[in-house]
């Protein structure tokens, strides 16, 4: 991993970390990871 890239994951790693606790965990999950894919979609 390059400099810059470990510096953006430190960042967004902090930024996670600052999320208000009030706010539920699974809203900082984006909702496609939550759903079950779609048939027509191949992963």
């Amino acid at each position: 991993m390059t400099q810059a890239g470990a510096a953006a994951a430190s960042l967004l790693l902090e930024a996670i970390q600052s999320i208000p606790t009030e706010v539920p965990q699974s809203a900082a999950v984006p909702p496609a990871i939550d759903a079950p894919p779609f048939p027509s979609v191949k992963v």
